[in-house]
C-alpha cells in the first residue's frame, strides 16, 4: 500500500471513531455492561482522541485568548472532579465560531463554541452544557457504540466528519452538507442516540448537584435551545444537529432536576467577563461596541453585571485607540478587586499599547510573582 493510501485509510478510520463521539447516528447498542467495554481501552481512546485533535487544529479555527480559555478550563476541570471519570487529564479546545456547539472526543477532548458565551444567560446554563458533554466521557459513549461503527457505511461516516469539521468554521456549505448527510440517514437508527442523551442529561445532572451547579439549568438551556430552532428554521444549532432533543426529553431532565430541592446560585462574575470578552472577540467595529456599552450604562445604570458592561467598555476604548478614557475606567475596578485577571491584564494592555511598555511589564511581573503558576498572566 502507497504511503498516501495509506493515509487516506488512517483518516477515514479516524472519521469513523469521530463519528460514533458525536453523531446522533447508532445502530443497535452492544451490550458491553455499563459504561466499560471491552471492545477498545482508554488508552487506545486517548491515542484516538489525540489524532483526531491534531486534525482539528490544522483545519478549524481556535481562540488563542489566554483568558477565554484559563476560564473553560477551570470551569471543565472543577465539574469533571465530580463527574466520574477514569481521566484526570483534558484537552480543552475552544473554537472560534458564533454558533451553539459543544461536543466530546474519546480520550478526554472536549471542545466548546466560544459562542457558547453569547448562548447562555449564566455560568450555570453553560455548565449544564460541559456536565452533559463529560457524561458522554465517562460513560465511554464511543466505545459502547464501536461495533456500530463497524456496520455503518465508511463513505457516509467520513462525509458527515467532513461536514462537521466545515460547520465548525461558521461555513454554510458545511452547515447543508451536515444536514443532508444527517437526512439521509434511516430514522429507526436516531433513537438509540436518544437513548445515549437521556443518559449523557441524567450523569450529568448528578454532575451538576455534585460540583454545587444548578439542576434546572440543564432543562432550561435545553428548551432555549430547542425554541432557537423553532424561530429559525433556517439556522438550526449545530448543538441539535449532533445531540437530537425533544420535548419528551426536556421534561425527564426537569422530573429529575426536581428531585433536588431549588436553591439560589452566586453568579460569577468570570462568566460575564468572559462574555463580554469573546463579544469582542468576534466584534468587527470598536467604535459601534463602544457606543452599545456606553448606551447599556446609560439605559440601566443600576442594572446586573454592570462591572462586565464596564469591562466591554474598557476592551472597544482600548482597541479602538482610547486609552485614557480606558485607563481611567479600569482604576476604579482595579482597586475594588486588585487580583482579578481580567483587570489586570486589561490595565497592562492599555499601557502596553499607549507606549507604557515598561509600566504593563512590572504590573504583570508584580503578579507573576504573587501567583506564579496563574497561566493568563503567565
Amino acid at each position: 500500500m502507497s504511503k498516501s493510501s495509506t493515509i487516506t485509510s488512517i483518516r477515514l478510520f479516524l472519521a469513523t471513531l469521530f463519528f460514533c463521539s458525536i453523531s446522533n447516528t447508532h445502530a443497535e447498542l452492544p451490550n458491553l455492561g455499563g459504561a466499560g467495554s471491552d471492545l477498545v481501552s482508554a488508552k487506545q481512546e486517548h491515542t484516538i482522541g489525540q489524532a483526531w485533535l491534531r486534525s482539528l487544529r490544522k483545519q478549524t479555527r481556535l481562540v488563542k485568548d489566554p483568558l477565554i480559555n484559563d476560564y473553560l478550563e477551570n470551569l471543565t476541570q472543577e465539574l469533571a472532579m465530580h463527574a466520574d471519570l477514569e481521566q484526570t487529564q483534558f484537552d480543552i479546545v475552544v473554537l472560534k465560531s458564533q454558533s451553539l456547539n459543544a461536543f466530546a472526543v474519546p480520550g478526554g477532548v472536549i471542545g466548546l463554541n466560544a459562542g457558547l458565551f453569547h448562548h447562555t444567560a449564566s455560568e450555570q446554563e453553560l455548565a449544564a452544557i460541559i456536565a452533559h458533554e463529560l457524561a458522554h466521557l465517562s460513560q465511554r459513549h464511543f466505545a459502547r457504540n464501536l461495533e456500530t461503527a463497524k456496520k455503518n457505511r465508511l463513505p457516509q461516516l467520513a462525509a458527515l466528519l467532513g461536514s462537521i469539521i466545515i460547520a465548525a468554521a461558521d461555513s454554510k456549505a458545511g452547515m447543508a452538507a451536515l444536514a443532508t448527510t444527517q437526512a439521509a440517514i434511516k430514522q429507526n437508527q436516531l433513537r438509540y442516540s436518544r437513548e445515549n442523551e437521556r443518559e449523557a442529561d441524567r450523569i450529568g445532572i448528578l454532575t451538576l448537584i455534585k460540583a454545587d451547579k444548578n439542576p434546572y439549568a440543564m432543562p432550561g438551556v435545553f428548551e432555549k435551545i430547542l425554541k432557537q430552532s423553532r424561530y429559525n428554521d433556517f439556522n438550526i444549532p449545530e448543538f441539535l444537529l449532533t445531540h437530537p432533543l425533544s420535548e419528551s426529553r426536556i421534561a425527564d431532565s426537569l422530573n429529575r432536576a426536581e428531585r433536588y430541592e431549588k436553591k439560589s446560585y452566586t453568579d460569577n462574575l468570570d462568566y460575564y467577563l468572559m462574555t463580554v470578552r469573546t463579544e469582542m472577540l468576534f466584534a468587527d467595529n470598536a467604535h459601534v461596541m463602544i457606543k452599545k456599552y456606553q448606551d447599556t450604562l446609560k439605559q440601566n445604570p443600576s442594572g446586573d453585571h454592570l462591572n462586565a458592561t464596564r469591562y466591554g467598555l474598557i476592551l472597544a476604548l482600548t482597541r479602538a485607540g482610547k486609552f485614557s478614557k480606558a485607563d481611567k475606567l479600569i482604576s476604579p475596578l482595579l482597586e475594588n478587586d486588585p487580583y482579578r485577571n481580567a483587570y489586570i491584564i486589561a490595565k497592562a494592555d492599555i499601557d502596553y499599547y499607549s507606549g507604557k511598555t515598561s509600566q504593563a511589564i512590572n504590573l504583570l511581573k508584580g503578579h507573576h510573582e504573587i501567583n506564579p503558576e496563574n497561566h493568563p498572566i503567565t
